[in-house]
């Protein structure tokens, strides 16, 4: 036996057996920070659209004062700030700051300094490759200063990472909406892979994507009073065609989400749910399985939830779920260098949505999509797939069965 945590038994279980099934941010951190995984034949990532976002997460470092014991002046230059923590000796106070939990035997602090090493390590060792792909967010409250340095891209790192540790890599996702992008923003040149597109088996009549526009909604919160009645309307009209079955209405922003509770009418208000009241996702769910009529309404529900079955006859995208980067340092440097990234993300955000109520070839629901900016992002762009383009219509007496 290795420890007597039940954790650490089975993290020894998976690092000795020659088949492992790990969460991948917890299999990402031991792959790299640890020292035990050994490179393996095959890797199989599921849910792999996610990988470039996780990998540009992990490699993300926080720079405090507080770990440094000095004040941080703002720094925007990548270069300039390793220079500073360079000057001003931050592996050498991290170094003995972890020899000091050493000899306290202090487990929790251990483990606290040895991941700030190597996050350390790795950002300084990322930034002298690629001093252009990173931005730095300054901010300093309360007497501690902090830089948070964001990778733009993860290409030049994500061998390193991950690809090099396993003689074969095998991407599984319903949302690698482009082959050719996908490779190209993990660093996979064409020559490395092949790719392999199977068909959706959901009959299309039991997944009907129906174009019903109320309006086009642009311009952020600035001009969402404007339109944000027509929008509620539109919901209201939608779920009184549903009286006794269950939805989901995504909204894309809590703006939205609020604007909708303070515009709805009584009857269609009593029918909605939302997490704000819940301790838990798990609770709000657990309360919508048990209501007739119920209707989730959320900002970010597109990922991570099961709604199979009467769980979900119906669900609305308010809004074409464009990213706000005007909020977002790191997302607005990425589209001045990738303009196609915008588009990529946002169309797999419209897929991810519209994947939570359709879960087996026996399953059926209807979806609307209500913001007449989807015709922008459709018309024009290759990336949407053949199985969500046949289920495209326009006929509000659409009927599935």
């Amino acid at each position: 036996l290795y420890s007597h945590c039940p954790y650490y038994e089975k993290y020894y279980r998976a690092v000795n057996s020659n088949i492992a099934s790990m969460n991948f941010d917890n299999f990402i951190l031991h792959l790299n920070y640890g020292k035990n995984f050994t490179k393996r034949r095959i890797l199989i990532i599921d849910e792999s659209h996610n990988v470039e976002e996780k990998l540009l997460n992990f490699l993300e470092t926080t720079i405090s004062s507080q770990h440094l014991s000095n004040r941080i002046p703002q720094i925007e230059d990548p270069m300039e700030l390793i220079s500073w923590l360079r000057k001003h000796g931050a592996i050498e106070i991290l170094q003995e700051k972890l020899l000091t939990a050493r000899e306290s035997n202090d487990l929790k602090e251990i483990q606290n300094y040895e991941n700030l090493l190597m996050r350390y390590a790795n950002f300084m060792r990322e930034v002298y490759e690629n001093p252009d792909d990173w931005i730095l967010e300054y901010e300093s409250a309360d007497g501690e200063d902090v830089i948070h340095a964001k990778p733009i891209f993860i290409k030049s790192a994500a061998r390193k990472l991950l690809f090099d540790h396993a003689d074969i890599v095998v991407f599984l996702s319903a949302t690698i909406l482009n082959a050719n992008i996908f490779a190209n923003n993990l660093g996979i040149k064409k020559e490395e892979f092949s790719a392999f597109r199977i068909g959706s088996n959901f009959p299309v009549k039991n997944r009907p994507i129906i174009l019903d526009y109320a309006g086009k909604f642009t311009g952020g919160m600035a001009k969402q009073k404007e339109w944000i009645k027509p929008l509620t309307r539109k919901v209201e009209e939608i779920a009184r065609r549903f009286p006794n079955e269950r939805g989901i209405i995504h909204t894309h922003s809590f703006g939205i989400q609020k604007g909708i509770l303070e515009n709805v009418a009584g009857d269609v208000r009593k029918r909605l749910l939302e997490q704000h009241g819940y301790k838990t996702k798990t609770e709000m769910l657990e309360r919508h399985a048990n209501t007739p009529g119920s209707i989730i309404i959320a900002p970010a529900m597109h990922e991570g939830i099961d709604l199979k079955d009467d769980l979900s006859r119906f669900q609305i995208l308010c809004k074409v779920p464009y990213a706000n980067y005007f909020e977002n340092k790191q997302l607005a440097a990425r589209m001045q260098l990738d303009k196609d990234y915008y588009e990529y993300i946002t169309i797999m955000k419209i897929i991810q949505s519209i994947g939570r109520s359709v879960r087996s070839a026996e399953d059926w629901a209807y979806t609307f999509i209500i913001d007449q900016q989807f015709d922008n992002i459709y018309k024009n762009n290759k990336s949407f797939p053949l199985w969500f383009k046949e289920a495209v219509t326009r006929n509000l007496e659409s009927t599935i069965g």
